[in-house]
């Protein structure tokens, strides 16, 4: 096996994650084990049609991408479509198959079409009826053999057994060849979310800064959302919290933020969704458990503040537990289908607010009462999250919109923008 140098592992890792981002592209965006198009053409252009490069880019990108849970989610993702594409394209009989499985690690036995006795035949007569019961259109006396049938442990075919498609007994799943490849796309996929987990332990060890500033450069092709992208704004301080909130939060969160400084305390859900906010927002964690502790400090004493929800705040950071993950902010879709209810702050206020309140409130801004009413009759009819934008070009600049408010950190970036502008 040949050495990787500095340079390799970062061609490496960026021309992988250029042929993910290429594939996700052309595909529109796709699920775990989705068909991919044209997936040797992406490889050539992305310079990975050589064996060992491919094997290469595959562990790089994994190291890269540790850590993070959405970047790691997003990966294996990925990464189990190719895998899924691979399977079904370059495997064509039962023995590539098996040999397939076997350099994933995939535990089963294998019930040939020429394997003989009672137990087989009556197993693979089970099967045959098991696919034929789920199959609308009757099958051929021919074709109610399966030609192979793999042996698997129940809990990897747990789509399949939930359709009544595969024969089960003795703890296994008896799966037939056409279907295997869902089972298979299960196993590779555990598997590589236990790697990631591994990667994550094996990246908190890593002190080169060498490897550090490579990985970071071969994720300047991530796709990021929103709430990921690197703000230029400065760090958001206790004391300009307030301040801040008013001219650039979005109403979920002015309104978590006022509730926390009229009251001194919040519950648990509306504790950890703006303490995400705050932190995407620019705030440090040494400035956040300043700002809670000031916050709460009229009802919780500095020592139950330590003790009690100092722990929570780390966690949120990825400071403390066994996992270290830093948590993403809640999405809006998130918020609007919380389980937030009657005087509860955490909510959607698009939602949560009747129309009266909600128009009262807005008619409070000194807005037209025409543009309110819009904002209202959105709001009335479940758009909540146009409700918002529309909201947004009410107080803001109408032509500076997002065109996709589906996170509140999206509304603060883009209000924090137009200010700086």
């Amino acid at each position: 096996m040949r050495e990787v140098t500095l340079s390799d592992f970062e061609a490496l890792g960026a021309a992988r994650l250029r042929m993910h981002v290429l594939l996700e592209k052309a595909r529109g965006g796709f699920g775990a084990c989705d068909v991919l198009p044209n997936v040797d053409s992406f490889a050539s252009r992305a310079n990975l049609d050589d064996a060992l490069a491919d094997v290469h880019s595959h562990h790089i990108l994994k190291f890269c991408m540790a850590g993070d849970q959405e970047r790691s989610s997003w990966f294996v993702a990925r990464e189990t479509a190719l895998f899924r594409y691979r399977f079904e394209h370059e495997t064509t009989t039962n023995r590539d198959r098996r040999a397939f499985m076997r350099e994933i690690g995939f535990d089963g036995d294998y019930l040939s079409d020429k394997a003989g006795g009672p137990d087989s035949s009556s197993i693979r007569r089970a099967v045959a009826q098991a696919v034929m019961s789920a199959t609308p259109i009757a099958l051929a006396d021919s074709a109610t053999f399966p030609s192979a049938i793999y042996v698997v442990p129940f809990e990897l075919a747990i789509s399949l057994v939930g359709t009544r498609r595969v024969y089960l007994g003795g703890g296994n799943a008896y799966v037939p060849s056409d279907l295997v490849v869902q089972v298979a796309c299960k196993h590779f996929a555990a598997r590589l979310e236990e790697d990631m987990r591994d990667a994550a332990a094996f990246v908190r060890q890593v002190r080169d800064p060498r490897l550090r500033r490579v990985a970071a450069s071969v994720l300047e092709a991530y796709p990021t959302r929103p709430r990921e992208a690197v703000l230029a704004h400065a760090a958001l301080r206790p004391g300009d919290v307030a301040a801040v909130s008013k001219a650039h939060f979005p109403p979920c969160m002015q309104t978590l933020e006022g509730r926390l400084a009229s009251e001194g305390h919040l519950r648990y859900d509306a504790r950890n969704t703006l303490v995400s906010f705050l932190k995407y927002a620019g705030m440090s964690l040494e400035d956040a458990l300043v700002y809670w502790q000031r916050s709460m400090e009229r009802k919780v004493p500095a020592a139950r503040f330590a003790s009690e929800y100092a722990y929570n705040i780390k966690y949120d950071y990825g400071a403390v537990g066994s996992s270290r993950k830093s948590f993403t902010p809640k999405s809006c879709h998130q918020i609007i289908h919380s389980a937030a209810t009657g005087d509860d702050p955490h909510g959607c206020p698009f939602k949560r607010l009747g129309a009266d309140a909600l128009r009262s409130s807005l008619l409070g801004t000194g807005a037209p009462v025409d543009a309110v009413d819009r904002v209202v009759g959105l709001a009335s009819a479940k758009e909540y999250g146009r409700a918002c934008s529309a909201y947004f070009a009410l107080t803001r600049d109408a032509s500076k919109v997002p065109d996709k408010m589906r996170e509140p950190i999206v509304f603060f970036n883009a209000s924090a923008s137009l200010a700086r502008s």
